[in-house]
């Protein structure tokens, strides 16, 4: 008996394989900052030493997304954005989900990093302070 799979159960079977490989690919480090991706990245960014030279900015390409469909969250040793947006109509259904996974050096103030999103680029301000503290949320402005 041949059991036919829907495209949900696909979906999954596809982000499942995308988890492992990603799991497998190496950690590539950015010398300079010590502020690197965590296996491969979907999105292109740039990450360069701020204007006034006291931390760093990573800018990532997230186009089609809101907002609001987009989170940031920092810990001490690693910054993630998630990004889903999902549309539904009679005709089709659509969904999009980015993740990206940054390590980053122990001398960013966490409490100071800020975030802006505007026509599809999302600019992450990381301050150097040298204290080390708890993960927390970060409101996108």
């Amino acid at each position: 008996m041949m059991t036919s799979r829907t495209f949900d159960d696909v979906d999954r079977m596809f982000e499942q394989m995308d988890r492992m490989l990603d799991g497998m690919w190496s950690r590539v480090s950015d010398r300079d900052s010590g502020i690197s991706p965590w296996g491969r990245s979907d999105a292109a960014y740039d990450l360069h030493e701020n204007e006034d030279g006291d931390g760093y900015a990573l800018v990532v390409d997230v186009p089609g997304f809101e907002k609001d469909e987009i989170e940031i969250q920092a810990t001490e040793t690693h910054l993630t954005i998630e990004a889903a947006h999902e549309t539904d109509d009679e005709q089709s259904f659509q969904r999009r989900h980015i993740s990206e996974r940054f390590s980053l050096p122990a001398d960013v103030d966490l409490d100071e990093i800020t975030a802006s999103y505007h026509n599809g680029v999302l600019e992450i301000e990381l301050p150097v302070d040298g204290e080390v503290v708890s993960g927390h949320r970060i409101d996108i402005e």
